[in-house]
């Protein structure tokens, strides 16, 4: 007896560890297999019922609408703040920048502990990462119009213990410029404003280091604050900051710091 005999059969060995063929004659029978098991449904509409037999709707990570901040609102401490300043005056990047801190670690007594719009935020960050390939640091500008303009941030104070919510409303310079002494318009379109916890006035820091543009710059924001002041978008506890932006470009000439520092004190009061 060869020892060939209890070989088994080359041929067979390769028929046995062939692997089955699928034969489909149509090509809808292509479509019918990939989807057979797939089913796709829109987040808004999803019922109560529906989230209860398994169907949970997910976050698409972009910036919020207004109805979408609701939910935010209603069941956490939450917090709104309105950045208020012209067209490239750093408002987008200001809050973008709060958001890339946190990727480095804690700030102050402050940790990250969630976002519901990360997507937005990454969007907004792309272009000041070296990432990017762009030459400059920059941030896109908002486009006037969005429905959703709110960024969501969550934080945990390391000595309170406990969360905060922080919603901002990343509106367009132009959205903001054209309701400058339009108090009727103002409240009609932006009523979110009445809720708001904190109006952040950016003054643009390269404007002002310019004498001839510099009290344009203060005439714009008095007579914006004085639009939310007559239409009643406010309240006692209502706080207001001022942050100067591009601040590099003052520091350069002392005199000029000097003299912005005095007019942004004369003009506040």
């Amino acid at each position: 007896m060869n020892a060939s005999d209890n070989m088994p059969n080359r041929k067979n060995v390769l028929e046995t560890n062939k692997f089955p063929e699928l034969y489909i004659e149509e090509a809808t029978d292509v479509e019918s297999l990939v989807n057979d098991d797939i089913e796709t449904i829109d987040a808004e509409d999803l019922k109560a019922e529906d989230i209860r037999t398994g169907y949970l709707p997910m976050p698409s990570g972009r910036a919020l609408s207004l109805q979408e901040t609701y939910n935010v609102m209603a069941i956490e401490n939450t917090v709104s703040v309105v950045l208020i300043g012209p067209s490239e005056s750093g408002k987008t990047t200001i809050e973008t920048t709060l958001y890339q801190l946190f990727q480095r670690g804690k700030v102050l007594n402050f940790l990250f502990a969630g976002s519901k719009t990360l997507q937005g935020y990454e969007e907004r960050a792309f272009y000041t990462r070296v990432i990017s390939r762009e030459k400059v640091s920059a941030t896109p500008r908002t486009s006037r119009g969005l429905q959703e303009v709110f960024l969501h941030l969550c934080l945990f104070d390391e000595q309170k213990k406990h969360k905060t919510n922080y919603l901002f409303a990343d509106l367009s310079g132009e959205e903001i410029q054209t309701y400058i002494a339009d108090v009727d318009g103002l409240t009609q379109n932006m009523p979110f404003m009445r809720q708001t916890n904190n109006y952040t006035v950016i003054l643009d820091g390269e404007r002002l280091s310019k004498k001839n543009q510099r009290n344009g710059v203060f005439d714009e924001t008095s007579t914006m604050l004085r639009t939310i002041f007559d239409a009643g978008l406010y309240s006692s506890s209502t706080k207001l900051q001022i942050v100067i932006s591009k601040y590099d470009i003052i520091e350069e000439n002392i005199l000029v710091q000097k003299n912005t520092c005095k007019e942004i004190f004369k003009n506040c009061i």
